[in-house]
């Protein structure tokens, strides 16, 4: 990505290296079915066919972004805000924390090295958008992008979990919508609460660093200074 960043000015190639990345992370993931199949498995999980997890949502989102990202119009603003922030999370989550590898830490194991393969890959895309300037960090206007993308996560989770029970199969809490006996403390509320906080520390000192008067609490601070000089 550095490379790129150095020595690539074209933005049709640019958008071209996105595009490849996130096509990439869908076809490592499903790659596996292959090596399944080839041994006489034909069990498919859920996380396969459905998007269970947040990482399956947003390896989804970029892909979508694939097909916005020529006119770059303001759903496509708003689906790669919330892809830089949650798809970047979700993917250093699932690459350090991969519960798969931790198990059976061996990359004979072809499904363990896929998994962890498109994690790569979701990282790379969803931080290339922005590195390479396809969305503006502002805390404030930056809210409702990630408001909307957690309403996703949250019917893509009860969606996902009905269609399971109308196939006979085990819920998936994915999301943690609901309580966990092994994390107790670890709910989407938590979760998100958590998030939320990590997310204003990080754009608060991005946006005082890179703003400097412009960043959004000096704002608010020049904002209330005038209305007392007007009264």
């Amino acid at each position: 990505m550095c490379v790129i960043k150095r020595f690539e000015k074209n933005e049709k190639r640019l958008d071209l290296y996105f595009i490849i990345s996130s096509i990439l992370t869908v076809l490592i993931h499903y790659s596996g079915l292959i090596v399944k199949f080839r041994n006489g498995d034909y069990f498919i999980e859920d996380n396969l066919f459905l998007p269970v997890y947040p990482c399956n949502v947003m390896m989804w989102v970029n892909l979508a972004l694939c097909f916005l990202i020529i006119k770059k119009g303001k759903a496509f603003r708003i689906f790669a805000t919330f892809s830089m922030y949650v798809g970047t999370v979700c993917g250093i989550i699932g690459l350090c924390f991969n519960t798969n590898f931790l198990a059976y830490p061996h990359f004979s194991d072809y499904s363990v090295l896929k998994g962890l393969l498109s994690h790569v890959t979701l990282i790379f895309s969803s931080l290339y958008i922005g590195l390479f300037g396809y969305i503006k960090i502002d805390t404030i206007k930056n809210l409702t992008a990630l408001l909307i993308g957690a309403c996703i996560l949250i019917l893509c989770s009860v969606v996902s979990n009905q269609i399971l029970i109308l196939m006979g199969r085990d819920t998936v809490n994915g999301m943690f919508l609901r309580p966990n006996t092994e994390y107790p403390f670890a709910s989407f509320y938590t979760i998100s609460l958590v998030g939320l906080v990590l997310y204003f520390a990080f754009t608060t000192i991005y946006e005082a660093l890179r703003y400097k008067e412009d960043a959004w609490f000096r704002k608010i601070g020049k904002k209330e200074e005038n209305e007392r000089d007007f009264n």
